[in-house]
């Protein structure tokens, strides 16, 4: 009953979203809940609307790069928003599940490989984050 109600609440109007995107997207604990609105508004209002989500939700992460901290910027934007609004997408337009989980295991090869050639320390990089 509240999911539905919040899932009204952000597709009632465009502020709505753009605000809670970014609200969320600032929050570490809940910074999930913004692609998770970036994939609700592509699939209910389409690719264009979910893209101004994006771009909104992508703000949080231009001004923690400039402060810096790249790694969570390209972290929450490139793994999270992106591949969220183009699944989205995917299935607005093909209806088909199966093709969406199968491109799901794919990026997630492709992305945890990439982690690992661009960090080839991961184990310690996580270690000066944590501390």
């Amino acid at each position: 009953m509240l999911a539905k109600r919040f899932a009204l609440f952000i597709l009632k109007g465009r502020f709505n979203a753009y605000i809670l995107a970014v609200l969320f997207s600032a929050l570490p604990i809940l910074s999930w809940v913004s692609p998770v609105i970036v994939g609700l508004v592509t699939l209910r209002k389409g690719a264009t609307e979910g893209l101004v989500v994006l771009m909104w939700s992508a703000l949080v992460g231009v001004v923690m790069g400039v402060n810096g901290n790249w790694m969570l910027a390209v972290t929450m934007v490139g793994f999270g928003s992106i591949p969220v609004w183009g699944l989205a997408l995917l299935l607005k337009r093909t209806q088909n599940w199966s093709l969406v989980l199968q491109l799901i295991a794919v990026y997630a090869i492709a992305a945890l490989t990439i982690v690992h050639f661009a960090l080839p320390d991961l184990h310690q990089t996580w270690m000066k984050m944590i501390m």
